[in-house]
Formats: C-alpha cells, structure tokens, sequence
C-alpha cells in the first residue's frame, strides 16, 4: 500500500506543485499558497506544507517534523517554481561521497546512487533496474551540481642533492565530470609557477614544500601538498649515506674474512658480559667462554690500518648483554667509554637478543638507554645503532627483545640513532617481498618515536640484516635487494656473516649498494 500511495501522491504533485521540464527533470517546487509546516496541526496523506525551504508530501497521517531520514515526508523538491514551463530551475543535489549506480549492486531503502549525472535514492530493495523517472522504486532527489576535482602532486626526486633540479608532475590530478583547466604551483618562497609540470633546484639543504592548485572547467578547485628533502636534513650526529657493514664472528677469520671481501667496513662481534657475578665486566662472547677485549685489539687495529671502519656488536643471539649486571647509569657509561677506547672504535651496535633471560631485570635496557644518552653528551662522535628482531610486517617486541620497547626508550631518552637495523632471516618464501615489507613496515613504525622525520628521513635510518648462510636467500635475491634499497634510499645494509661459504660472492652484490651512491 505505500508503495502505491506514494506513487499516487507524486504524481498528483507532479501536477500541481511542479513545473517539468523539457529535460523531463523537475523543476523547482511551486510552493505559492501551501503552508508552512505547523507543529500543532495534523497532517494525512497527500497534505502538503513548505518546511525550510522545500516542498513536502504527506504519506500518511502525522504530525512529524518534515525530514527526507522520516518516510512518512516526501520532499518534492526547493521552493522557488511558480508551476510554468520548469526552464532551466531543476532541484540540484550535491552528490560528493555517493557512488555511481551499479547493475550487480543489490541496493536498500535509502541507498543514494548517482547516474546520468542525476541523485537517486532507492525506496525499497532493489538489484538491477537502472533508476529512472519511469521506475517506482527509485526517486529523483535532483540533478548533480559540479563535482571539484581531485588534486595529486607528486616530485622527482624526492630527495634531491642541492642545485639538483626537481620535477613538481601534477598529471594524477583528475576531474570526473570535466576537465582541469589550470595547475597553479605555490612554493615556500611564495613564488608561483603554472603547468601540469614544472621544475625547480634548491640552493641550501632543507626540507620543501610545493603547493598544487588545480581548477576545473566549473571554476572548482582542488589542492595537494609534496615535500623533498634537500640533501642531509636527518640532522643529528653526521652519517654516511648508503653504506654497507656485514657482520664478521671473532670465531671466523676477523682479518682475512673482512680483508678477502669488497667492503669498506664491518661489524665485529660479540662483546657482552658472560661473568653473571653481580659486577660489570665487559669482554669477548666465545663459544670458549669470555675473553678480555684486548684479545682482539691487534686484528681491529690491522683492518683499520688497512682502512676498514670497525663496529662493535654488543649482545648477540642469547648473549648477556654489558648492561646486565648494571645498577647505575653513570658506571655503565663509563663501561662503554672503556670498549671504546680499548678498541678504538666509536660506533657500538646494541644487539640484546637476551631480554627473557632468568632473573634478568626487565628494565636492563633503560639504564642502558640512559648511559647510551649520557656518553653521547661527553662524545658527540659516537654513534649507536639498534640491531631488532622483525616479521614480514616490521620491528616487533619479542620475548627476548622487546625491539620497540626500547627503541621507544632510546628516543625518548635522548639518544641520536643512527640506524634501526631489522634482522630479516630465517623465513620461509621470498625474500625479494619479505624484506621489502619489512622495511616498510618498520619505516612506518618509526613514524611514531620520530613525529618530526619525514618518510625519507626514517628511510635513511633504516637498516638490513638478512642471513646469507640461508639456502634460500641467493644472489639473485641480493641484487633485488640492492635495488630495492637504493631506491628507497635506506641508510644501511649488511648480511650476517663474513664467515659464510657464500659471503664473499653476496659482499660483491652487497658493495654495489654504496659503491652506486649518487
């Protein structure tokens, strides 16, 4: 029956209240002589009132307040016909956020589509009948107003050496009902330029905006934002770009496995403290025990004679860390102060896979955290980096390394990072998609400690580590990787270890990734 009385009541409208068109398109609603909805009065089906500023039919009787979300109303349509020829007056709607009608959507009462460039709103369920004026089960809420255009800017490179010239490209930018006009450039200097493309160098480092303005054939416009990182503005402690640091085991060949590979550097490790008496006593994590830090002092000294920079890897796969017997933060700085001058090194990797150690405190990695902070105040030189665990979507908190936990820590704490290094090895699958979902994932994790860094500022302090003892981890997937690396700009990439059969083959591919730096 509601059906059939609406259909009944918008015909009689279509009569008395509105104008139609040649276009068949309603015209505005004659509401001349028809009341204004009265809160006291009652109302039947087939009454009619003027309520802000349209035209209403009653279904039925009430004494609702007129609304399109209460089916007892009918809104015919804007007041502002006076019932002659409908002329070029039609309802407009605005249609933004509504979708294009689809035959193989199933659709409700209420459901609002656009076709033939007209709103539509289902009365009940409906699948495939096209809406039009000649079916019941679809109204006409009015004829679509001008859609704005959607904007999309984009720069190449986004991160430019200075006195590069940049590519500002506004061809994404789209006008689903038109075409775009215009395309107006707004940059930081307040300077303007006009083109679907245009170009620009920058004279200092820094990070830049560009503002992209688009109009369309409507007068409609749109707008979208792009940064480029002009040269180093990761500020901090200075670091290297793209560099390669595979790690090497005091128990393999430390001078001849690092001398015999192309790379310009390595990662020595392990240094810990295997004592568990309570003090602490910093050394060399071997298989045969510890060892003093001076075992190992004369084959640093000949790679870095031989012009190899060194690293020192703290802790290790279930390695005591130096900081675990630690009480007080200002004895465990001067701890790692004496591993760097026994060494002469000044870049220390914390690795801690020991965290579920038992009766390790919990919080071991704070008062590391906080000497870290203080021996960085005293030696702005030294540099620190955070070897994590990581599954195919980033870093992750782990039983025995609660990665995030104390990266989060190390930020907050004050120290400068210089890399996040993810430990991508030992899966099952691909690596060409699973380091690169890795790295994403971790790049936007960082987001969070580090609000300030743009995406190619956290890029820059990615690392990774994948094991290229793995059988299947080949040097195919290392010259992927490479790739992958490069053009994402990420800061390091290493392997573990020297000491494998395949190292000096995967070094090779590994060392292009430095040696290509623009």
């Amino acid at each position: 029956m509601k059906q059939t009385r609406r259909n009944i009541l918008r015909k009689a409208s279509a009569l008395t209240a509105l104008g139609i068109g040649a276009s068949g398109i309603a015209a505005g609603a004659d509401c001349s002589s028809v009341p204004e909805w009265d809160a006291d009065t009652t109302y039947t089906g087939g009454d009619q009132v003027t309520y802000d500023g349209a035209l209403w039919t009653a279904e039925w009787w009430t004494q609702d307040e007129p609304s399109e979300s209460a089916n007892v109303w009918t809104r015919e349509g804007a007041c502002g016909g006076n019932g002659g020829d409908g002329g070029d007056d039609s309802d407009s709607a605005n249609c933004d956020g509504y979708p294009q009608y689809d035959s193989g959507a199933t659709y409700t009462g209420g459901d609002r589509v656009i076709s033939d460039g007209r709103l539509w709103e289902a009365e009940w369920w409906t699948s495939g009948t096209e809406p039009a004026e000649s079916q019941n089960v679809w109204t006409l809420v009015g004829t679509c107003g001008n859609f704005a255009p959607t904007a999309a800017a984009s720069a190449s490179p986004s991160s430019p050496e200075v006195g590069e010239t940049v590519t500002f490209d506004g061809s994404d930018s789209a006008d689903q009902d038109g075409s775009i006009t215009s395309y107006e450039w707004r940059f930081d200097d307040d300077t303007t330029e006009t083109g679907e493309t245009v170009t620009r160098s920058y004279d200092a480092k820094g990070e830049y905006t560009a503002t992209l303005t688009v109009t369309d054939d409507a007068g409609a416009t749109a707008s979208d934002s792009v940064s480029v990182a002009v040269g180093d503005t990761g500020g901090g402690s200075e670091k290297e770009d793209d560099v390669f640091a595979p790690y090497q085991g005091t128990w393999g060949s430390l001078v001849d496995g690092t001398l015999n590979v192309d790379t310009d550097r390595v990662v020595v490790s392990f240094v810990g403290d295997a004592t568990d008496d309570g003090e602490v006593n910093p050394g060399w994590l071997t298989s045969g025990g510890q060892r003093p830090l001076t075992d190992y002092t004369d084959e640093i000294q000949t790679l870095q004679d031989n012009d190899i920079e060194v690293w020192v890897a703290i802790g290790g796969w279930d390695g005591r860390t130096v900081a675990r017997d630690a009480t007080d933060a200002t004895e465990l700085k001067n701890v790692y102060a004496d591993i760097l001058d026994t060494l002469g090194v000044t870049h220390l990797d914390i690795d801690d896979e020991n965290a579920n150690e038992a009766g390790r405190d919990g919080s071991v990695y704070e008062i590391r955290n906080e000497a870290l902070a203080m021996l960085q105040d005293e030696r702005p030189e030294v540099k620190i980096s955070y070897t994590v665990p990581a599954g195919q979507g980033g870093i992750e908190n782990r039983d025995y390394s609660p990665a995030k936990d104390m990266v989060s820590d190390a930020v907050e704490k004050g120290i400068d990072l210089s890399y996040v290094n993810i430990m991508t090895m030992g899966f099952s699958g691909d690596y060409t998609s699973i380091i690169p979902s890795a790295g994403q994932g971790t790049v936007d994790w960082l987001a969070n400690v580090y609000p300030d860094k743009s995406e190619q500022e956290r890029w820059e302090m990615l690392g990774v580590t994948p094991n290229v003892g793995e059988d299947n981890f080949t040097t195919d997937d290392a010259n992927a990787i490479v790739d992958w690396a490069e053009n994402e700009d990420l800061g390091l990439l290493s392997f573990w270890a020297l000491y494998k059969s395949s190292a000096a083959e995967q070094a090779e591919i590994f060392a292009t990734f430095e040696s290509d730096e623009d």
